[in-house]
């Protein structure tokens, strides 16, 4: 009897759970594949993401420049792109980084703008990516490790 009761609790829950709606806000990364015009330029795609303290917009132009920045609501004092590494041990007990890539990835962005407001890089944001021009903000203070790893820029400015 005791059984009865808890496989129908268990199966009430869970319709519960399906019919509850989860706002767009609260999903980790949100991404838009829609053309639309941005100062004569077209953007490809375009996102956000409010994970910890990674509270950024992104999008990538026809022209392929990926421009990061903050979002507008941003109350946060320090503003990263966010970590795109799962970080596990050897077995020598040393880090190992394996690049997971961030969601601008698949659009090989040949250029990429770090706009005002955002303070920090994150652990392998941009690994591997095609870049040959990079401009910084002057916002940002700290590049954490392997961030630019296998990035063969050919100029880097800091705006």
């Amino acid at each position: 009897m005791g059984l009865k009761i808890k496989k129908v609790i268990a199966a009430a829950l869970s319709l519960l759970c399906i019919s509850i709606p989860v706002p767009a806000a609260a999903a980790e990364s949100e991404v838009s594949n829609t053309e639309e015009e941005n100062n004569s330029e077209t953007v490809i795609a375009s996102g956000e993401s409010s994970d910890m303290n990674s509270y950024i917009k992104w999008r990538v132009t026809d022209d392929g420049t990926l421009y990061v920045g903050p979002k507008k609501d941003n109350w946060l004092y320090e503003v990263s792109t966010g970590n795109w590494c799962d970080v596990s041990k050897d077995p020598y007990y040393r880090d190992v980084y394996t690049p997971i890539g961030g969601p601008w990835e698949i659009y090989n962005p040949t250029k990429l703008v770090i706009e005002d407001g955002i303070t920090e890089i994150g652990i392998c944001s941009f690994y591997g990516l095609p870049l040959e021009e990079i401009e910084l903000a002057d916002s940002v203070n700290i590049i954490s490790d392997y961030a630019f790893l296998a990035v063969k820029a050919k100029t880097a400015q800091q705006l």
